[in-house]
């Protein structure tokens, strides 16, 4: 996967087979852009937890901190591409 980001993605992945190709959430077909919108609606942790409960809570907080380090816009971009 391209970012500009220099650390390599592990929480969130690209797999031309997975929802041709857009971002998701490692072992999973769920959009990265949903956790995007979900934290940005306000929840926290333990309500994305609730919402996805067969996600080990290493992969959310994997798939958060990449997200963080993204920042919006490159997350944005990341999702367009």
């Amino acid at each position: 996967m391209k970012t500009t980001s220099k650390k390599p993605m592990r929480y969130i992945i690209r797999n031309k087979e997975i929802l041709g190709g857009a971002p998701t959430i490692k072992g999973t077909r769920i959009p990265a852009e949903r956790l995007e919108h979900l934290v940005n609606q306000g929840y926290r942790e333990e309500n994305i937890r609730k919402e996805f409960p067969g996600i080990r809570v290493g992969v959310i907080r994997g798939a958060l901190s990449e997200l963080v380090s993204l920042g919006v816009s490159e997350a944005r971009r990341l999702n367009a591409s």
